[in-house]
């Protein structure tokens, strides 16, 4: 349920992630450096002496993978492959005694008909993937699912081709908008003291897919020195003069920052458009399974590939050959892997057989020196 109290949040959450933005692109921090040194020349497979991160591809044996803790080095651990079920929703097919299609929600069972089973209308309910299709979970019983137009205090109460949208930052309850229903020039964003705060996942409101910082509906500037060298975001010009990209540290030998992309580049246009196509051709899916698979995995794959590849534009750009072979093992890379590189990884779990207590990381974009 969204409320006021989590529109808070999620405010601080932005000024937090606008702090972090600001960081990332100051020019009195060194970016990381990435030395890709001799095959089993070092005892760990990932070892961190800021700002310089050393990578060995030839320290783990085929049945180990490399697996970095919070200090950022990386031992070797055995792995063991591990194909997950899909968790197939109220009404999809299944198939009794599957082990690989489990009926994961409502009452956990296939039905004589071939099809998941669901809770009805008025039947109790945890979450909404409980209740059966073209209802949502409100209060703890299953009720049907609201119109375009009608009060909200949570998306699920829309459907699949709504969003609770909140018109003001102290509002009791939203209501439900469709998406790509605002053109550019609206407005969408909350005015909070100043600065305008958009809902998570309300840009898709906007026909552009896309929102400026004075939270209005546009498809946004072109980068027009996209993927070039830069020290600061004033040298990363776009097609307004007034305003300029990111200049962002990228994860390559040298340490460089280079030009991010802006909302009209083509690599956002990509992302946007396999979006819309996943959207088209998933909207009879139930409300709870959210964007996840669908059962499209080939678009629901292609979109996020393409959002990857615009969001993280510099980070992919220039990666050294030792970091390409151990992308699985490091964040964002990991998402990357199995979205954008097919058949390169399925699913890793790890055996860890001393007691060794370490966490999958997100890399860094910048060392403070």
């Amino acid at each position: 349920t969204q409320s006021t109290w989590e529109m808070g949040i999620l405010l601080l959450f932005l000024a937090l992630l606008s702090v972090a933005q600001g960081q990332s692109s100051s020019s009195n921090s060194s970016c990381l450096k990435i030395s890709c040194v001799a095959p089993g020349s070092q005892a760990f497979c990932s070892k961190s002496d800021q700002p310089l991160l050393s990578l060995d591809t030839g320290v783990c044996k085929s049945d180990q993978v490399c697996y970095v803790n919070k200090r950022y080095d990386g031992v070797c651990v055995k792995k063991t492959s591990n194909v997950q079920p899909i968790y197939v929703y109220p009404g999809q097919p299944c198939i009794k005694n599957d082990p690989n299609r489990i009926c994961a929600f409502g009452p956990k069972a296939c039905g004589d008909d071939g099809v998941c089973a669901g809770f009805n209308i008025n039947q109790a309910c945890v979450r909404t993937a409980d209740c059966n299709y073209g209802l949502y979970c409100q209060r703890g019983f299953c009720s049907p699912i609201l119109g375009v137009g009608a009060e909200c205090t949570s998306n699920d109460a829309c459907g699949r081709l709504a969003y609770c949208y909140y018109s003001s930052i102290d509002a009791a309850t939203g209501y439900c908008v469709a998406y790509f229903s605002f053109d550019d020039g609206d407005q969408i964003g909350v005015n909070v003291g100043g600065t305008f705060v958009v809902q998570a996942g309300a840009e898709k409101l906007c026909r552009s897919q896309s929102v400026n910082v004075n939270g209005t509906c546009t498809k946004g500037l072109k980068s027009t020195r996209k993927g070039l060298n830069c020290t600061t975001d004033t040298d990363c010009k776009t097609t307004d003069s007034n305003s300029f990209a990111s200049c962002k540290c990228g994860f390559t030998t040298g340490g460089n920052r280079y030009c991010d992309l802006h909302g009209d580049d083509e690599e956002w246009g990509s992302a946007h458009t396999a979006f819309l196509n996943y959207f088209i051709n998933t909207k009879d899916c139930h409300v709870g399974a959210g964007w996840t698979e669908c059962g499209r995995p080939d678009l629901y794959k292609a979109w996020k590939c393409a959002e990857l590849k615009a969001q993280y534009f510099v980070e992919l750009k220039d990666n050294p050959p030792c970091l390409q072979d151990m992308y699985a093992y490091y964040g964002f890379f990991r998402d990357y892997v199995n979205f954008c590189m097919s058949g390169r990884l399925l699913y890793i779990s790890i055996a860890v057989l001393a007691p060794v207590s370490y966490t999958h990381l997100t890399l860094p974009t910048i060392y403070s020196v």
